[in-house]
């Protein structure tokens, strides 16, 4: 599963009824921002932008994990390690999985919150 949605179970628990609400304000943060790093890091590669891609990978990593989509963040991880070797030139096949399993989560999450 590209999801693990027990991860917004403790803002659930935790704030009880206005949980619902906070999730999906949550989640659509979490959507828009990816997205927008997700460009971020198709500049960085384009521009051969190692501070700036590695970066971007970092925080996706960090993000997504906090969401319960470990599979992304796992992906985000590996480009971030290969960003810190100081050469992103071979990365785009990895890149190109970061970027379908986004699309993953992000059908995933948009379900759970409708």
């Amino acid at each position: 599963m590209s999801l693990d949605t027990t991860a917004l179970d403790v803002y659930r628990e935790m704030l009880g009824e206005e949980a619902e609400a906070f999730v999906k304000d949550l989640v659509n943060t979490y959507i828009k921002s990816t997205t927008k790093l997700l460009e971020y890091a198709q500049s960085a590669l384009q521009q051969d932008d190692v501070e700036t891609f590695t970066r971007t990978a970092h925080t996706i990593k960090s993000s997504s994990a906090a969401l319960g989509a470990a599979a992304l963040s796992q992906i985000a991880a590996e480009l971030e390690m290969a960003g810190r070797t100081g050469d992103i030139s071979q990365v785009q096949p990895e890149y190109k999985r970061l970027k379908a399993e986004f699309i993953k989560v992000r059908q995933a999450l948009t379900l759970m919150i409708s």
